[in-house]
């Protein structure tokens, strides 16, 4: 009986895992929820407006994670704040992440080697620590950076320097780079947080190139597809199409 029970036990974690990672996977197929149709019709216009070459790159597993690095009391209130703005997307990291959120406060008033040394104790990932020294030294508010190995998304980071800015101010910053990290398409492939549009067009731009990253129009030679059946690049027409049949059913 004993030996049965211990199956039994192994059986249900096996089941568990399988759901787990069906459910991580396979749920984001489709956009992960309803979007409002001025939402809808606010990201039809914004990707209607890129260049026909924009391309975005995708995470092979579709779930980056992030971690959040400095002031720990801004940073815990953004970290809630992309809770509840993007359910589901913020995963946390317990070894080196995707995404680094990196929140400095009062860091432009340094000298320049008490800067470095600064940025340099914070431990962020190579290449990371030079962009933002360059940017804390000019007092740039907000930054956002893609990285990318072997035709994948490798995540980047956020920057934002708080400065005198207000929390809704440093939270808007940190979502946009999220969004942008987590894939967002943008004219030249650069972050400009001014130019972007409003959140739950964003959100809904981000969740249709999710949806269509699952299905490749583009030549096969130029793509990859990972274990859990995303494609590395996701075709802008079809973001634009699946937008356009969603706005249909809204009516």
């Amino acid at each position: 009986m004993k030996i049965k029970h211990t199956a039994l036990i192994r059986l249900a974690f096996v089941v568990f895992v399988a759901a787990v990672a069906f459910s991580s996977v396979h749920l984001f197929r489709g956009p992960s929820q309803d979007h409002s149709r001025t939402a809808l019709e606010g990201a039809s216009k914004y990707v209607a407006e890129l260049p026909v070459t924009t391309t975005v790159l995708m995470y092979n597993n579709n779930q980056p994670t992030t971690a959040f690095i400095g002031n720990s009391q801004v940073a815990e209130a953004a970290k809630q704040y992309i809770k509840e703005k993007r359910p589901g997307r913020y995963r946390r990291a317990w070894g080196q992440a995707e995404i680094e959120v990196i929140v400095l406060s009062g860091i432009t008033s340094l000298s320049d080697d008490a800067r470095a040394k600064e940025i340099s104790a914070l431990g962020l990932r190579d290449g990371v620590s030079a962009e933002v020294q360059q940017a804390s030294a000019t007092n740039q508010f907000c930054l956002a950076r893609r990285q990318s190995v072997h035709g994948w998304s490798a995540g980047g980071f956020v920057l934002v320097n708080t400065g005198n800015a207000s929390e809704a101010e440093i939270n808007q910053c940190i979502l946009k780079g999220f969004d942008y990290l987590d894939g967002l398409p943008t004219a030249r492939n650069e972050f400009d947080p001014a130019a972007l549009p409003a959140d739950e067009v964003r959100h809904a731009v981000v969740d249709y190139v999710r949806s269509c990253a699952f299905e490749s129009r583009a030549d096969p030679e130029k793509q990859q597809r990972s274990n859990y059946g995303i494609f590395s690049q996701p075709d802008m027409t079809c973001v634009r199409d699946k937008l356009q049949q969603a706005m249909a059913k809204a009516g």
